[in-house]
Order: C-alpha cells, then structure tokens, then sequence
C-alpha cells in the first residue's frame, strides 16, 4: 500500500505540468484568435474608408467631367482657358502615373545621371567650363543667323554688363555657382528667340495673352 500511495502521488505530480502546459497552450490560441479577429475588424475598417474615398473620387471626377462638357459645350471660345488647364492636367496625370508605375526606374536613372551630371558641373571646371561654352555657341549661332543691325546687340551688352555687376558686387563673389546663372540667361534667350524671331511662339504667346 505505501508503494501505491508513493506511485499516485508520483503520477499525480507528473500530470500537473501537463496540465498546466495544456491551460498555456489554450490562454495562446485564445490570445491568437482575439487578435486575428481585432486584424479582420481593422482590415473591414480600412477597406470600407477606402471603399467610401474611392467612391467620393469617382463622384468629384464625374461632377468635374460634367462641368468641362457643359462648358465647353455652352460658350468653347470662353472656356478655352479652362480647355488648356484640363489638358494639361490630364497630361501631367498621365505622366505621373507612368513615371510611377511604368517608367519608374528609366526615369529615375535619367533623373539621377542628370543631377550628377549638373553637379559634376559645378565642382570640376572641366564640366562647368564644357556646358558655359555649349550655351554660348547656341547663343552665338542664334544671333549669327538672326541679328541683322548692329544696334540690336546693345541690349545683350547690357545684360552682360549687369550680370558682371551683380556678381562683381555680391556679398561672396567666389561662392557664386555660376552654371545657375548661365543656365538662366540661356533659358530667357531661348524663350526671347522663340517669342520674337518664330511665328508660332508669337502666336503661342498671343493666344495665351487671350485666354487669360
């Protein structure tokens, strides 16, 4: 009988642990199971927010498309502003989502040899010197072909003398990054010669005087 007692003690106290075990492993799959069913309710919670700003997208694109047809359809010559604000946002749209989705990492390398490339332009004088001379020569052959009167440069000679000045009498002259500027004066002679040597920039221009 002592032998008896000893070995139910003994199994007695063998089968505490696994039980205890057993109640663990339950209080985890309970914990498991809640937490699952938190995810779900989040998941339905997200889905339907955005179920609803989808939604209300769609709504305001259609409201928008309604007014642009009615407008144009009304009065054409009085909404062609608003016609080229609604081309170019749909152009830029369009470029957006294929630049995100489409053409994301070629136009991201492109983006990236040009930076390198312009700040390879402002740290070695071999790149800056390379470009300057680049838009000079463009500058230079435009004029060539264009200027017919002497006296037309006088305004080009001016411009060159203040851009000197400025920069003569800057706060920090050798700070200065000069492909900026060149850059600048580059873009505004290009857009003159566009303006006031070819038809179709002075028409360009002339319709967007009308329109806004």
């Amino acid at each position: 009988p002592v032998a008896m007692d000893i070995a139910e003690k003994e199994g007695s106290m063998e089968e505490i642990p696994v039980d205890d075990e057993k109640e663990e492993e339950v209080a985890a799959e309970k914990e498991k199971e809640e937490f699952e069913q938190e995810k779900e309710t989040e998941d339905d919670g997200s889905s339907l927010r955005s179920t609803l700003y989808l939604l209300f997208k769609v709504a305001l694109l259609l409201l928008v498309v309604v007014y642009l047809i009615a407008a144009f359809a009304i009065d054409f010559k009085r909404a062609t502003a608003l016609f080229v604000i609604a081309v170019v946002v749909v152009v830029y749209n369009i470029y957006a989502y294929l630049a995100e989705n489409v053409y994301d990492q070629q136009l991201e390398a492109a983006e990236d040899a040009v930076v390198a490339f312009l700040a390879k332009c402002d740290t070695e004088p071999a790149y800056g010197v390379g470009l300057a001379a680049v838009m000079l020569g463009v500058c230079a052959i435009i004029v060539g072909a264009t200027v017919r009167d002497g006296r037309n440069l006088v305004s080009l000679f001016g411009l060159v003398v203040f851009v000197a000045l400025t920069w003569i009498f800057s706060w920090k002259p050798k700070d200065v990054k000069l492909r900026p500027v060149f850059g600048a004066l580059f873009i505004q002679f290009l857009f003159g010669y566009a303006v006031i040597r070819t038809s179709w920039g002075l028409t360009t221009m002339q319709f967007a005087a009308d329109i806004f």
